[in-house]
């Protein structure tokens, strides 16, 4: 078996630029708003900013005179078997773009991945039999059928047997203490409800691999600490999950190993306590509650 249940090696995805000039007075960096439509007005200040030299203030690849935007720049990262490994940045840094070339939506512009040994270039559709995949939004499942239509469907696209199935899928909808809202639309859903049916989708064919991408993004307090108690205990059952958000207390919790991104390149990379060991400046804020 190989070392990696996922390796990528120098990977780069590039977009075009549009607009030219008139596009770079918009939207003060020339960046498309399909490449960067979450951007946030202000940078984040990266505590670890110094662990891989000044980052510059412009997106990787937007220089003056390119024709491209690269939102994945030379990105290159192993992920153990049975491990959780965090992808953390902010928007736009690049982490849903790496997600969906692991999972063979985008071509890479170069560079190579490999998903449990098979080439997401070559060999896409052995990519994907070893894949679950929760996608950043609500769309990766189908709001007008119910919530057990919706774990059928998926498990005929993986040529699941149908006795097979059935029982798979009861088991989940139990899992996701759904079984009482089976058969409701998901469109009447909640948005945590929603989430736990697209994680149901992901798992109905028992994958291997898990890329969960910003999982727990617009859920309430309780909602993602189920969630994120989950992820745990996929882990535990002997999932490997590439897990990518820009909560940094969630990628801690969590992951074994946490790479950083930022403008398209993984700025830094190691366990959570090593990390937070080579951050230069810290502080401790104590808080005392009365009542």
């Amino acid at each position: 078996m190989n070392d990696w249940a996922i390796e990528a090696v120098d990977l780069v995805k590039k977009f075009p630029r549009r607009g030219g000039a008139q596009a770079e007075n918009r939207n003060g960096n020339g960046i498309p708003a399909e490449c960067h439509a979450a951007a946030p007005k202000k940078r984040w200040r990266w505590p670890f900013g110094r662990l891989s030299g000044r980052l510059s203030g412009k997106r990787a690849g937007a220089s003056a005179g390119t024709s491209n935007i690269a939102a994945v720049d030379g990105v290159s990262l192993g992920i153990r078997h049975g491990e959780i490994f965090g992808l953390l940045g902010p928007n736009g840094a690049g982490k849903s773009t790496t997600i969906r070339m692991l999972c063979t939506l985008l071509e890479p512009t170069s560079g190579t991945a490999c998903v449990n040994g098979y080439d997401v270039t070559r060999q896409p559709n052995q990519v994907r039999q070893n894949l679950g995949t929760v996608l950043a939004g609500e769309r990766s499942i189908y709001w007008k059928l119910t919530a057990r239509e919706n774990l059928e469907y998926f498990a005929a696209l993986y040529h699941i047997p149908p006795n097979v199935a059935k029982q798979r899928i009861k088991d989940l909808l139990e899992r996701m203490e759904l079984t009482a809202r089976a058969d409701d639309l998901v469109e009447k859903f909640s948005t945590g409800m929603k989430q736990r049916v697209a994680i149901s989708k992901a798992l109905v064919a028992n994958p291997p691999i898990l890329l969960l991408d910003e999982p727990t993004l617009g859920l309430d307090p309780q909602a993602a600490r189920n969630l994120r108690e989950l992820i745990a205990q996929l882990k535990q059952e002997g999932h490997t999950i590439l897990l990518t958000t820009h909560y940094m207390e969630e990628a801690d919790q969590l992951s074994d190993r946490i790479g950083i991104i930022d403008q398209g390149k993984i700025v830094a990379l190691d366990t959570p306590q090593r990390l937070k060991q080579r951050i230069e400046q810290k502080d401790v804020i104590r808080l005392e509650i009365s009542g």
